[in-house]
């Protein structure tokens, strides 16, 4: 198989565009199937080695010639009953190809399927037991920081007037933080994924709008505790907000898609196109 590959790559280094006839001309045949040369050529990306063409070309024929063997050897390889449930299974991933194919174009032709904040809002005020807090949720923020500079960075932390200057230093500094307007998680959540040791994450406590200081080797982590809402209240919108995009967002796929469905059902019924058989 080798030397094929490497006898292709001359032919290809030789082969002018223009010669239509050479680029027809096949490279590997089996049965009454192939490759030719201009297909081969157009898988091979312009400007790599000879060596990479080469043993691009090779990979690219064994693979083919290896798969129609297959192909070509079902019928003794694989039982009657074995060759159904394939074709089956075939089937049925064509027709989900078209159904999905058919479903993008009906969402591509709606201006825009964007949740916005009132019906985010509205949607909460519509299920309220729905989206009570389910354990102790808090909105942080936190750095990480070279103890000389802790407590400069801990007055700016405690003051939301200082938060994009520090949100700016740190990015700057590449200082591992996380100093969102809005970020919230719940306490059991936010420690496990703390840039700490599991003996300090246990020193946590969720204490409201206070800096927790942990030291770490040469650096100190600060948490602020913005807030916190207890297990049972309402959860925050901004902590409810990510999900219910993506919930909402497929909510309203749906419905254009059903109602899409219903008028080519409706349609296909006024014109007979549907015979519902009747007991």
């Amino acid at each position: 198989m080798r030397a094929i590959a490497y006898s292709i790559l001359i032919g290809l280094c030789m082969l002018s565009c223009k010669d239509q006839q050479a680029e027809q001309q096949w490279i590997v045949k089996y049965g009454d199937t192939g490759i030719t040369r201009l297909e081969l050529q157009q898988i091979i990306p312009p400007g790599i080695s000879s060596a990479d063409s080469a043993q691009m070309a090779e990979s690219h024929i064994r693979s083919w010639v290896h798969q129609q063997l297959l192909l070509d050897k079902q019928e003794q390889l694989l039982t009657a009953e074995d060759r159904l449930q394939l074709e089956s299974r075939i089937e049925a991933y064509r027709k989900d190809l078209y159904q999905h194919a058919i479903e993008e174009k009906w969402l591509q032709e709606i201006d825009s399927i964007d949740i916005d904040s009132v019906e985010i809002v509205e949607h909460i005020q519509q299920f309220p037991d729905s989206y009570l807090a389910p354990e102790t949720l808090v909105q942080y923020r936190y750095i990480m920081v070279p103890k000389d500079q802790q407590q400069t960075v801990k007055k700016k932390l405690e003051h939301p007037s200082n938060w994009q200057e520090l949100r700016t230093e740190a990015r700057d500094s590449q200082f591992t933080h996380s100093l969102g307007a809005n970020d919230w998680a719940s306490w059991h959540d936010l420690r496990n994924r703390l840039p700490l040791s599991t003996d300090k994450k246990q020193e946590l406590q969720a204490a409201e709008n206070k800096v927790l200081v942990i030291y770490q080797d040469e650096m100190v982590f600060l948490l602020h505790i913005i807030q916190h809402v207890a297990a049972g209240q309402p959860a925050p919108y901004a902590y409810l907000k990510p999900s219910l995009q993506r919930i909402l967002s497929e909510k309203k796929k749906k419905q254009i898609i059903d109602s899409n469905i219903q008028k080519l059902y409706q349609k296909a019924l006024d014109k007979n196109e549907i015979v519902i058989l009747k007991n």
